[in-house]
């Protein structure tokens, strides 16, 4: 059997493939360029019908009624395929829509010559039936004016074609074969009627034949590849200007895309490396630094984790997320690791934190956050003899200082103590203001004896070295200190602040400046 027995067949076919699909892309979710494509479709269908039915008839009359029935589906198709392009490319819907309808004014004017032809003469110069095997196509002689028009569909469908060539560099590469796929498919329409005319046979109905063909092809780029659920490009910027630094990799670890935003995190990470690309690179080699991050990784454990990563001008909190991806509840594929930057809210939280427990005046533990810093060293670890020592320190005649100075000055006076404070007892677990002028010290692993020394040393280093004041010279600053001590976990901050009050409140009596030892025999009864 000849194959032009049953092309009529499978043309007809194609025709109502199109349409089918047509009716199934409007039916689906709405997606970037849907109404485009489907119209171009149903065009598709129509042209089909036309074109098999001129292949079917023989009457002159009726074969010329149906080819100039096809010019309108013929021409408008390449104006939705420039459209379908730009809805594809993210182009604004309202500039698509203005060119599709400034784009069919001329078509509209060739088909109004075109189906008036037969009066004017203006569009072809000759028309003859012509044999194809058991089929008869009209062959056509096109006047200048017809070849101009022809020439304004070449150019609006190679447009589109080009449009998405010129773009294809804009995609990223794991989806740049599936464009590819689709540039194809869309350039038929534009090489296959030119194709047609070297071969050494004719194609019956090539243009309806090419924007079939067409029309699968992007069908099968929709719906399999997906690569319309949203704008590619689109996804491409979203992608590309997140401020989440995104880091996909494969099932072996090894980095196969990644954004702007995720290739400064890795910077950051490993300032001393710069490849030309982190493409392929081990993730786990680059995530080195944090162990925590690797464990995470590796064992697929989708937790958010907290890194800080400190540079030589910057240091930025980013919270961690892995998310494995898996298909069809296989094994993973690959995992999506996220890095968001949390620097602003870290360091706000770290400014509410540090108001909470430190004293706005000396920047010293308060005195909440100094009790819970005691309890927390009071608790036993280590060794079981290990003590604990509260030293409570007040300076002497701190209202004497206040009503003869001034507040300013006595303000003065607390913040060069606590900086003296800090640095003598550099070494002390914590360090508080824990009352006007009464300040606080916890010591950990001294015996009475060294705590004693200790002390006296700190209370003659301020008797040495006076405070200088700029207009009323030098200001002796005298303090007296109450010290208590017992085992770890053997006593509460409680009562260790009870008896090194009332080794304080010995000391104030005994004429100050004095340290004074808690013991059980010297306890004061109030």
């Amino acid at each position: 059997m000849h194959w032009t027995n049953i092309y009529l067949f499978y043309l007809l076919l194609m025709g109502f493939l199109s349409f089918v699909l047509a009716i199934f892309t409007l039916r689906y979710p709405r997606t970037p360029g849907r109404f485009y494509f489907a119209s171009l479709l149903f065009l598709s269908f129509m042209l089909v019908t036309l074109t098999a039915a001129e292949l079917y008839h023989s009457s002159y009359t009726v074969m010329l009624w149906l080819r100039n029935s096809q010019q309108l589906p013929i021409f408008l198709s390449a104006i939705l395929l420039l459209a379908l392009v730009r809805s594809y490319l993210g182009k604004p819907a309202k500039d698509t829509a203005r060119i599709v309808i400034g784009l069919s004014l001329p078509v509209v004017v060739y088909v109004a010559l075109i189906i008036t032809d037969h009066h004017h003469h203006v569009m072809r110069t000759w028309v003859d039936v012509s044999k194809i095997g058991p089929f008869t196509e009209l062959s056509v002689t096109p006047t200048f004016i017809n070849l101009m028009f022809i020439a304004y569909y070449q150019f609006v469908a190679t447009s589109a074609v080009v449009l998405l060539l010129l773009n294809i560099r804009m995609f990223s590469a794991k989806i740049r074969r599936k464009v590819v796929f689709m540039f194809t498919g869309i350039s038929i329409p534009v090489w296959l009627p030119v194709l047609s005319m070297v071969l050494p046979f004719r194609i019956p109905g090539t243009m309806s034949v090419s924007y079939t063909l067409a029309g699968l092809f992007v069908f099968i780029a929709f719906f399999r590849y997906q690569i319309m659920s949203v704008w590619p490009v689109a996804k491409d910027r979203i992608f590309e200007q997140m401020s989440d630094g995104i880091v996909l990799s494969d099932s072996y670890n090894r980095i196969v895309d990644i954004n702007p935003a995720g290739e400064k995190v890795l910077h950051l990470i490993n300032p001393d490396k710069t490849p030309d690309s982190w493409i392929g690179e081990y993730l786990p080699s680059v995530l080195e630094k944090y162990p925590s991050l690797i464990n995470n990784y590796i064992n697929n454990n989708d937790l958010a984790d907290e890194i800080e990563i400190v540079g030589e001008s910057v240091k930025m909190f980013y919270l961690v997320r892995f998310h494995p991806i898996r298909h069809s509840g296989k094994e993973e594929e690959a995992i999506l690791t996220i890095f968001t930057d949390v620097t602003t809210k870290k360091m706000f939280e770290n400014e509410l934190l540090e108001k909470a427990t430190t004293d706005y005046l000396t920047g010293l533990h308060n005195r909440r956050h100094f009790v819970e810093s005691f309890e927390r060293i009071n608790i036993v670890k280590g060794s079981a003899n290990a003590k604990v020592a509260l030293l409570l320190l007040d300076i002497d005649d701190f209202k004497i200082i206040n009503d003869t100075y001034g507040h300013q000055t006595g303000d003065h006076v607390l913040v060069v103590f606590s900086e003296q404070l800090r640095h003598f007892f550099s070494s002390g677990a914590a360090i508080g203001r824990i009352g006007g002028e009464e300040f606080a010290v916890c010591l950990i692993d001294r015996e009475d004896d060294e705590i004693l020394a200790l002390a006296r040393k700190f209370r003659d280093h301020l008797v040495n070295t006076p405070l200088r004041l700029q207009e009323h010279g030098e200001l002796p600053v005298r303090v007296s200190i109450g010290t208590a001590s017992a085992y770890k976990g053997c006593k509460t901050f409680e009562w260790l602040h009870k008896a090194a009050d009332e080794a304080l409140y010995k000391a104030k009596n005994s004429g100050k400046n004095q340290v004074v030892l808690y013991t059980e025999k010297d306890t004061v009864h109030h």
